[in-house]
């Protein structure tokens, strides 16, 4: 027993002596050096690199904006592929480079526009890159609702998380906002300045809004699995927002689970179940009125929302997206106490920026879905429904894609070539 005792402290130690040193190595001798490399090497406006990160598919508003700039072919396109990365067989062999590579580390050098998804981290390089060298944009991943950044609860040191995010944001040239109560937030909750605010929409509700220009293959591709899964039935769409515990799911008994089949089969209905992508498959219905949207199988959140019917959420910002389609929403926060004592803080009284009808029981759903489906919106909630997709949406009508494109083309093109 001892010895094993010392066999661990002496392992413990040389893990931590190895740590150490690859900190020291890297500290000192490495992001120095990317650091002078990146001054010295001159960029090529012509090339744009995307950074998809390490836990998230190449999706939503970079894979439409990547889709989009390769119909254009006025750019070189690279996708870097940080290793263990989720695979991109979709995407053009010759797009794709390895960010451990010589030919990554070459891309992120020589690239004047760098794209990332949410965050400083999916740049492999990033300790090595500045923002003063290149464009970075940043094609965020929602509207939020709910705390961001300094209004977030956190841990942390204050201090500590001051000094961090004011690194992440020095990264970026550039962020995408929907509108300018989202641009105030924003700012408000990262310290970003509002130059460094686009307000253009989110790019992948063009999907949502038939833009023609961005139905390409890879969306219609989506659009065609999940109609072959729900086979011809229409889509009430269930989507509980991430929980540092647990799914979200609301916690149907089997009694419950009969009363959904008697309200959905009949009006050729499913149920359709979506957790945030963090969460893994929890949730097994005996029920063929149920079922589970993986986001591996589905991973463009906007093609469900293409084929939903009805939209119930809780706390996701999801039904901002929503909104532009004109189409019922229904908050179920059924846990709403246990959410907010455990989860990040609210950026908005829910209530007074809601648009549709909350209900926090089972019973009180199926009313709701019952009035919706049979009747309709009222005037004053299509009304209400209105004035808050003002609220949120700049540009209701779309273009968000060709927006964001020719900001960035325009940088492109005013930028001398340095090679």
């Amino acid at each position: 027993m001892t010895q094993n005792i010392y066999t661990f402290k002496a392992t413990l130690k040389r893990f931590t002596i190895k740590k150490l040193l690859q900190r020291l190595f890297l500290y000192s001798i490495w992001y120095p050096l990317l650091h002078l490399l990146d001054w010295i090497i001159p960029k090529n406006p012509q090339l744009w690199v995307f950074c998809p990160g390490l836990n998230y598919p190449f999706h939503s508003n970079q894979r439409i904006l990547y889709d989009y700039a390769c119909q254009q072919n006025e750019h070189q396109i690279v996708v870097l592929l940080i290793p263990g990365s989720i695979p991109l067989p979709d995407i053009p062999h010759e797009h794709c480079i390895l960010a451990n590579s010589l030919q990554g580390l070459w891309s992120m050098l020589r690239a004047q526009v760098i794209i990332v998804h949410r965050s400083s981290d999916e740049m492999y390089f990033r300790r090595g890159i500045s923002a003063k060298r290149h464009t970075v944009f940043n094609v965020w991943h929602g509207i939020p609702i709910k705390g961001i950044g300094h209004h977030e609860s956190s841990n942390k040191a204050p201090i500590l998380r001051h000094l961090q995010m004011l690194l992440n944001i020095q990264q970026f040239t550039t962020t995408i906002c929907s509108s300018t109560l989202d641009r105030t937030v924003m700012s408000s909750g990262f310290r970003i300045p509002f130059e460094k605010l686009l307000i253009s929409g989110l790019p992948r509700n063009d999907w949502l809004l038939d833009n023609p220009e961005v139905q390409t293959p890879y969306f219609l591709q989506e659009i065609r699995k999940i109609k072959n899964y729900l086979n011809h039935r229409g889509l009430i769409l269930y989507a509980p927002t991430f929980r540092n515990h647990g799914s979200g799911i609301y916690p149907f008994s089997t009694e419950e689970i009969q009363i959904l089949e008697q309200f959905l089969q009949p009006r050729g209905l499913v149920l359709g179940i979506r957790t945030h992508l963090k969460h893994a498959r929890d949730f097994a219905a005996s029920s063929e009125s149920i079922l589970f949207l993986d986001n591996a199988e589905f991973p463009e959140t906007q093609a469900l929302l293409k084929n939903t019917q009805v939209l119930i959420t809780d706390y996701s910002g999801i039904w901002i997206d929503f909104l532009l389609t004109g189409l019922p929403i229904i908050g179920f926060p059924y846990d709403q106490a246990a959410y907010q004592a455990d989860c990040r803080p609210f950026m908005y009284d829910l209530t007074s920026i809601y648009p549709g009808t909350y209900t926090n029981d089972f019973a009180g759903l199926i009313e709701k879905l019952t009035q919706l489906l049979d009747h309709g919106m009222s005037e004053a909630e299509r009304l209400r429904y209105q004035t808050i997709l003002q609220l949120f949406h700049s540009f209701p009508s779309g273009g968000a894609t060709q927006r964001v494109y020719h900001h960035l083309h325009s940088i492109s093109s005013k930028t001398p070539h340095e090679s």
